[in-house]
């Protein structure tokens, strides 16, 4: 899913591709497709050895043991092509952890994202020949940095529990009043939560809807 450090520029007669826009209509990033042909390709696996575990120990009277160390090992598939593009320019695509069903001679456009003062990371690949695609940005919303993580929601909690403390502190509230105090934080901050996964769901489908867009669009006026 990750992609070459350069990603190619867009070719190709195909329109333009439409930005991915927010509820208000801000651009939350722009898209570029090079449309080509693939010349040469390659598949391999990059293989990582881990070991854990382990050790033991020996006395000379009362003797002891050793544990073997446990080896464990992880498989990514890559794939390496060669895109030459209809402006004939070649462009040297990488991408990890995908086994796409590809060959030398297949026609395809790859669609890359870009926020606005960000870099380009590849978001979608279209075969015109199979009438297929495949969205390759799974982490889209970490590289666009939209929306906080696991951090965001601990650090909105450990807030309201401070604020209500501080609060109980100077007014000099009684138990009851702190807890109800404590209670009303908690409720806004769990309905803000509810409204970040409200949001989050619907990012993603709206992305999902625009990327099939961009797919459906390029293989209806594939270049031949």
């Amino acid at each position: 899913m990750a992609g070459s450090t350069v990603a190619p520029k867009a070719s190709g007669s195909l329109s333009p591709v439409p930005p991915f826009v927010d509820t208000k209509g801000a651009i939350l990033c722009n898209f570029n497709r090079t449309t080509g042909q693939v010349i040469a390709l390659d598949r391999r696996a990059d293989v990582r050895v881990q070991s854990s575990g382990g050790g033991g120990y020996l006395h000379p009277q009362h003797g002891g043991f050793v544990a073997p160390p446990r080896v464990s090992s992880v498989s990514t598939p890559v794939l390496e092509f060669f895109l030459r593009s209809t402006d004939g320019v070649e462009h040297a695509i990488k991408l990890r952890g995908m086994e796409l069903p590809l060959r030398t001679g297949h026609f395809l456009s790859l669609v890359t994202m870009k926020r606005p003062g960000g870099s380009a990371r590849y978001a979608l690949l279209i075969n015109h020949d199979l009438e297929r695609w495949w969205i390759l940005s799974g982490d889209w919303k970490k590289r666009l940095g939209l929306l906080g993580g696991t951090g965001a929601v601990v650090m909105s909690v450990l807030l309201a529990l401070y604020v209500c403390a501080a609060v109980a502190k100077t007014m000099s509230l009684s138990d009851r009043s702190t807890g109800s105090l404590g209670i009303l934080l908690l409720l806004t901050v769990f309905v803000a939560l509810i409204n970040r996964s409200t949001r989050k769901i619907a990012l993603n489908n709206a992305w999902r809807r625009h990327l099939e867009g961009i797919a459906r669009e390029s293989l209806r006026n594939s270049v031949s």
